[in-house]
């Protein structure tokens, strides 16, 4: 179950990550 969690929190991670180098 935890681990469920932390995919979905790297997962927002990552997508944050993506979205700000677009910005860029």
């Amino acid at each position: 179950m935890a681990d469920k969690a932390v995919t979905i929190r790297t997962r927002k991670f990552m997508t944050n990550r993506l979205l700000s180098r677009k910005q860029f």
